[in-house]
């Protein structure tokens, strides 16, 4: 069989692995229990001691064997189950495809790979991770999601290129403190765990640009994360979070934000966030938005059910990218002129708010703006005073007037992308 697809080239890692020096089985001798070795290349030679070996104690424990040697040699190994597979679409796993049941431990044989560059353990049932992996030192991309491990040891933290550790859908509670060790890392996903705070180390992960602290514990975020200033994406969303970082002026790469779902009642300012692409905190207690001024590259801002009064001045204006803006089921009384600054925007959903004020004149002027909802609203304004008289037969206000008839008539559902 061939070797296992790289998880690498999914972050854009396409760097050639190395070989590995562990002895192949050959070819037609998968079958038997005592199948010649072929001596490794250019003289190269190992005393294969049972360390380095699975036991053969049955069949099933013979092929994995098999399927380790072939991999190995391209320097990734891949023993995944497949979760879900009653659900059309979703690929088999490396073990499901031949009939095999998922693993409860790390096969030893991989742990004296020192070569290996990409192990892929997704969907398993293990429990453990020996302090043995620490011994991987050319590791670049581990994945252990959907596992069930209760804790990570610092021994991983030896593991020095490493620079995508995925460990998402487990029952860890924390993350090693020498987190930081890891140097390169550039994409850690731990979601769907329990984990109740990070380790202060993690400042000094200096690559790091993706982070997704998902679905777990946490009730703050802390200084150290705001000196990571490599970020590109941070999802801490559905967490217990009330406090953020004094300061974000170190951000100045973070494109995609995700605080949604937290119990935030107030955010430091984000004008240093000049490349932010996607801000979402949605159904937090924010009673304001924070100064965002010059983001410029800003296309989606979702901030519906919190207990917004007023946009903050002079912020929407510079928004000249936005596409997407959800204020729906804030305290808002009045629609902000500066929205008529945001020429990109599509969709403005305002339904749920108390509303009072005319509609601005200038939303008629907003060319590519498609959806617009006021379910909720207090707006007893006839829609048709929105548009001049001059301009009421143009394909553009007229369809923009049954978008508003229409919407004024919706329930109180956000407008989804």
């Amino acid at each position: 069989m061939g070797g296992a697809v790289s998880i690498g080239k999914a972050y854009g890692f396409d760097k050639a692995a190395s070989t590995s020096v562990i002895p192949r089985v050959m070819p037609g001798t998968q079958g038997k229990n005592k199948a010649p070795l072929q001596t490794p290349p250019n003289g190269l030679k190992r005393k294969l001691t049972m360390r380095h070996t699975v036991r053969l104690d049955t069949e099933a424990a013979q092929r994995v064997q098999t399927m380790v040697l072939d991999m190995s040699r391209t320097g990734r190994v891949e023993l995944t189950s497949t979760a879900d597979h009653d659900e059309a679409g979703v690929p088999l796993g490396t073990l499901t495809k031949q009939n095999l049941v998922c693993l409860r431990h790390i096969p030893e044989m991989i742990l004296s790979m020192p070569h290996l560059t990409e192990l892929n353990l997704r969907c398993n049932e293990i429990s453990e991770l020996p302090k043995e992996i620490g011994e991987l030192v050319a590791l670049q991309v581990l994945v252990l999601s959907k596992n069930k491990l209760s804790e990570i040891p610092e021994k991983l933290t030896k593991l020095t290129k490493l620079r995508v550790l995925e460990i998402t859908h487990n029952e860890l509670t924390a993350l090693p403190r020498s987190l930081g060790n890891l140097g390169a890392l550039e994409v850690l996903l731990v979601s769907n765990n329990r984990i109740i705070t990070i380790p202060d180390s993690i400042s000094h992960c200096q690559h790091l640009r993706i982070l997704n602290l998902y679905n777990n514990e946490l009730t703050e975020l802390e200084n150290n994360i705001s000196f990571l200033v490599e970020l590109v994406e941070l999802n801490a969303s559905n967490n217990h979070i009330t406090k953020m970082p004094k300061e974000l002026l170190l951000w100045k790469n973070m494109r995609r934000l995700f605080l949604q779902v937290n119990q935030i009642a107030s955010l430091p300012a984000l004008d240093a966030l000049s490349n932010l692409e996607v801000l979402q905190v949605q159904q937090n207690e924010l009673e304001t938005l924070p100064s965002m001024q010059d983001l410029v590259h800003l296309t989606k801002l979702d901030a519906n059910n919190n207990g917004i009064i007023a946009l903050p001045a002079d912020s929407i204006s510079d928004m000249t990218a936005l596409v997407y803006l959800n204020l729906r089921n804030n305290k808002l009384t009045e629609i902000d002129p500066q929205l008529t600054q945001c020429l990109e925007l599509e969709i403005l959903d305002l339904g749920g708010n108390p509303i009072r004020s005319p509609i601005p004149n200038g939303l008629a002027d907003l060319s590519k703006l498609r959806t617009l909802l006021l379910d909720g609203c207090n707006i007893t304004e006839d829609f048709e005073t929105v548009v001049h008289a001059e301009e009421a037969g143009s394909r553009l206000v007229t369809g923009l007037i049954i978008e508003l008839k229409a919407c004024h008539q919706t329930s109180g559902n956000s407008t989804p992308l």
